[in-house]
């Protein structure tokens, strides 16, 4: 069963880490995080995603870090630290000035449906539907070209159908 062998594999890369810690590098954090949140173990995937976080030294790493961090953290019920994380992952673009807008905007417009996607799993369309219209006018406001106007031409489409909400 492939849920057996994440846990297993997710099992074995911690024991390694803790063993050996000055191995760890956050994008070990990052993974981690990943494989938690892919077996449902969103506590644990937070500690991760927030070390990552800590620890990261690039505009991509702390971008997916804070964005995990800020999911793992609606899912288990504290949606204002999600906010912050979320928040911090659309802010960190003024630091690193060197990231070419384009990808500013678009890490942005996918932060912004990644913390649609956080809110509507817990049941919040009203919130996750303005983080929806807040990533189309992300996307919107950028240069036209062929994949901001299929970009967002699909999140029109979506937004014409209820998000889902919980259960």
């Amino acid at each position: 069963d492939s849920a057996i062998l994440s846990q297993a594999l997710t099992a074995a890369a911690f024991g390694i880490l803790e063993r050996e810690p000055s191995i760890r590098i956050s994008t070990d954090s990052l993974t981690l995080g990943l494989a938690l949140t892919n077996t449902n173990e969103y506590g644990r995937a937070l500690a991760q995603f927030e070390d990552a976080k800590r620890s990261s030294t690039d505009y991509v790493s702390y971008v997916s870090a804070s964005t995990g961090a800020g999911s793992a953290a609606i899912i288990i019920g504290d949606a204002d630290r999600g906010a912050e994380h979320f928040e911090s992952a659309l802010a960190v673009g003024e630091v690193y000035i060197d990231v070419p807008e384009i990808t500013r905007r678009f890490r942005d417009a996918d932060t912004y449906l990644r913390w649609a996607a956080a809110l509507s799993f817990i049941g919040n369309c009203e919130s996750g539907g303005q983080q929806l219209a807040s990533a189309l006018e992300v996307l919107e406001s950028m240069p036209a070209n062929e994949l901001s106007l299929s970009a967002s031409e699909v999140l029109r489409q979506a937004g014409a159908y209820p998000l889902y909400c919980g259960d």
